[in-house]
């Protein structure tokens, strides 16, 4: 367990001194503009939050402590389950209102329910499980596990691992392309994402990206895909087998969150303390926002549009508010 303590914090702490890349003026005239309309307590570490948005809710994991937190969406801690031991990535299925969370130091995945917050199943997957996405079609759950160098397939169904297939070195993100039906990983420890097809496992193609990219998410409407690399800062853009794009956005990026129908990409920037919206049509910065400190992940609320950012140092949530 400590092991993948010191090795989390080394890599974070690695893009503070290496990833020094300075994120771009704003665009003129930009359509949109964010503010930080509040800021709450989160009562600990916050990592990951991800949004219930009918259910106007928040869950967020502690990695230190090993729990999920559900919040009202105007900040009011409603519940505390702890899940496992170095809870990490929290994904929200609104098809049935469950929470999934990975679990580092535990080697689980845990389901809890949406509206209650209490822990259902534990799942156990591979070493060190880091990244998590769904097939809502197939009802599968992704998991890259990083120590094992693999990414586990669970049946949220069944509740149980059906399948194991290796990837590249150190998973760390992994997102699922529901048109393509293909799964890309990021394998931070050798510079690539890999696109697999997740009904065999077969390595379709291991792009090159360099640095270290970590979280992955897929453009469900251009099929590009976007990486955060904490060691050179920036959001790494794929179409293809290509990177056509290196967008700078300050220094060691970490979660990054697509709000398709605006066409823009939120990254939250932990070395630098904000939050970097990039336009997706010109993979131009649109704009920067300072919020807590070391902000790890964010999350998109697809009905109001805010976005919240978990400010792992500061201990708080800062809610990011379209003006106009």
């Amino acid at each position: 367990m400590e092991a993948i303590q010191k090795h989390h914090r080394h890599s974070i702490l690695a893009g503070f001194v290496l990833g020094a890349a300075v994120a771009l003026a704003p665009l003129p005239g930009w359509a949109v503009n964010y503010v930080v309309t509040s800021t709450f307590s989160a009562d600990g570490r916050p990592h990951f939050p991800a949004v219930n948005a009918k259910g106007k809710r928040l869950y967020v994991s502690d990695v230190p402590a090993g729990t999920v937190t559900m919040f009202d969406t105007s900040g009011a801690k409603l519940a505390v389950t702890a899940t496992g031991a170095q809870a990490h990535t929290v994904v929200y299925d609104e098809s049935n209102n469950r929470v999934y969370v990975t679990n580092r130091g535990a080697n689980t995945l845990s389901v809890l329910a949406g509206n209650t917050n209490a822990k259902i199943a534990d799942i156990p997957v591979g070493t060190a499980p880091h990244g998590l996405d769904l097939d809502l079609l197939m009802k599968r759950a992704y998991v890259s596990n990083t120590y094992s160098n693999d990414v586990t397939v669970v049946d949220l169904a069944a509740g149980q691992a059906v399948n194991t297939f290796q990837v590249g070195v150190e998973p760390w993100g992994v997102a699922f392309d529901p048109n393509n039906r293909w799964l890309y990983v990021s394998n931070t420890g050798e510079g690539t994402i890999s696109r697999i097809d997740p009904v065999n496992g077969r390595t379709l193609a291991k792009i090159t990206v360099g640095g270290r990219p970590w979280n992955v998410k897929v453009s469900g409407t251009t099929g590009r895909v976007y990486a955060t690399d904490e060691l050179g800062g920036v959001l790494t853009v794929i179409e293809g087998n290509n990177v056509i794009a290196s967008v700078p956005v300050g220094t060691a990026p970490h979660g990054v969150v697509l709000d398709i129908k605006r066409a823009l990409a939120f990254v939250a920037v932990t070395g630098s303390s904000q939050v970097t919206i990039v336009d997706l049509k010109t993979n131009l910065v649109a704009q920067t926002v300072p919020v807590g400190l070391q902000p790890t992940s964010v999350a998109l609320d697809r009905l109001t549009g805010k976005v919240y950012a978990a400010n792992q140092g500061g201990g708080t949530i800062s809610v990011l508010t379209p003006t106009k």
